[in-house]
């Protein structure tokens, strides 16, 4: 047991050999810790601790220890800690929209050339970015623009070989026309 007198001399027994003399107010508030049951002796008055400890030849050792110092560590700490938190965010962050530029930018390229294509500009080719997917989506890309544009040309061609193949046509029904004209 523990006996805490705090001055107000309301119980007829006095601390000065059961316990700590701790003059206070009635407004106070007093919290006392025991090795036994808190690993420590302490006792907490508002405002700080005041902490025991047992000399080598059985004295006490009574110290005072304020707790504003402690508060401002504690604000300090946990304002460095959230600035490292938000330098961590931003620099997460930054490094998340590069990769998604680094993603992004190639998409775009082959955008621009597969409108330049669907228009009908089969000159348009995207540049490699790389040997990796990315690269070798645009290898396909140009491969694919190449082949249309040899399909065109022999489509062209092709339709060249028709127009040719109509006019001589036209022209044999012109001839055979004439021919039967005279004769009637």
């Amino acid at each position: 047991a523990v006996l805490v007198d705090r001055g107000h001399r309301e119980l007829p027994i006095r601390a000065d050999y059961v316990g700590k003399n701790l003059p206070t107010s009635l407004s106070e508030k007093v919290a006392v810790r025991l090795v036994e049951t808190d690993g420590v002796d302490a006792v907490r008055i508002e405002g700080g601790w005041i902490v025991t400890s047992r000399a080598p030849r059985g004295g006490v050792v009574a110290s005072w220890l304020p707790e504003a110092p402690l508060w401002a560590r504690r604000r300090a700490f946990w304002g460095e800690l959230v600035q490292a938190g938000l330098l961590v965010y931003a620099a997460t962050a930054l490094l998340a929209w590069l990769a998604a530029r680094a993603i992004t930018m190639p998409l775009r390229t082959l955008g621009v050339a597969a409108g330049r294509i669907a228009s009908g500009d089969l000159t348009a080719s995207p540049p490699s970015v790389s040997r990796e997917e990315m690269g070798r989506l645009a290898a396909d890309f140009r491969r694919m623009a190449q082949g249309l544009k040899a399909l065109v040309v022999d489509v062209q061609a092709a339709s060249d070989g028709v127009l040719h193949g109509a006019r001589e046509a036209g022209a044999i029904g012109d001839r055979v026309r004439g021919g039967a004209l005279e004769q009637h």
